[in-house]
């Protein structure tokens, strides 16, 4: 599944859809040095902007970069807000622009 079909998903239930890749704006990645949600240890890094929704947070912008972030931990994918994701010491996230 692409990263497009994996976010079209996320928002819009499971149907697959076929999009043309598109390469990616921009990445952030870093280790974990504390337990903490994705969220929090993505705002103690980067600056970040958010958008509320009823399922919950969705990240808009990273250091002033929009766009349709998802993240990544370890190399996994995780279909779950950040601020809702608990990630602990050691841990890798990467965000990207999908």
């Amino acid at each position: 599944m692409t990263r497009r079909e994996w976010l079209f998903c996320l928002f819009f239930g499971s149907a697959v859809v076929s999009l043309a890749p598109q390469a990616l704006a921009a990445t952030f990645r870093f280790t974990v040095n504390a337990t903490g949600s994705v969220l929090s240890q993505t705002t103690s890094r980067l600056r970040t902007n958010t958008r509320s929704y009823a399922w919950g947070l969705m990240v808009v912008a990273l250091n002033g970069q929009g766009g349709n972030w998802v993240y990544t931990i370890n190399g996994s994918r995780v279909a779950c807000p950040a601020a809702n994701k608990t990630v602990y010491k050691g841990d890798v996230v990467e965000w990207q622009t999908i």
